[in-house]
């Protein structure tokens, strides 16, 4: 590989790097938010054409940080400890259901799909709230995509 199409992949994934940051905060992903270590490579995870659509970053029942991200192709959860990046996938259609809980102290996200369950604890209740209202319509809307095609 060469200075040069090294050079322009560097710019391309910093520009996707960009989209992304810019996406994140349009979905309601405060500065905090926006400070962690899991904001920072999406370009290495998402695909060039992938657009976030939806997006919480808070705690997983393990106690460990989560951000899930639902794009127009996938949900994607990311946790990143030094030197290590977790991250887990399920297509949309794999919701069966979600559940939302908030209280003073935040709000917990469940997602139920067919591989396993999925729970969340943030602070944001305006990126939760969302997160959720847009699982919530994809599950209606896969449900009647279902009741159709059995017609």
């Amino acid at each position: 590989m060469n200075t040069t199409t090294s050079e322009s992949m560097r710019i391309s994934e910093n520009n996707l790097n960009h989209k992304f940051r810019e996406q994140l905060r349009e979905v309601g992903l405060n500065s905090i938010d926006m400070l962690r270590g899991e904001t920072f490579n999406l370009a290495s995870i998402l695909l060039s054409d992938e657009d976030i659509v939806a997006g919480v970053f808070g705690r997983s029942k393990d106690g460990g940080s989560v951000l899930f991200l639902i794009t127009n192709l996938r949900i994607i959860s990311i946790s990143q400890i030094p030197l290590f990046t977790d991250t887990d996938e399920f297509a949309l259609s794999a919701v069966n259901g979600v559940s939302l809980d908030s209280s003073r102290f935040g709000s917990t996200i469940e997602i139920y799909t067919s591989i396993g369950n999925y729970s969340i604890h943030t602070h944001n209740k305006e990126a939760a709230d969302r997160f959720v209202e847009f699982l919530e319509h994809t599950a209606i809307e896969n449900l009647e995509s279902e009741k159709i095609n059995k017609v």
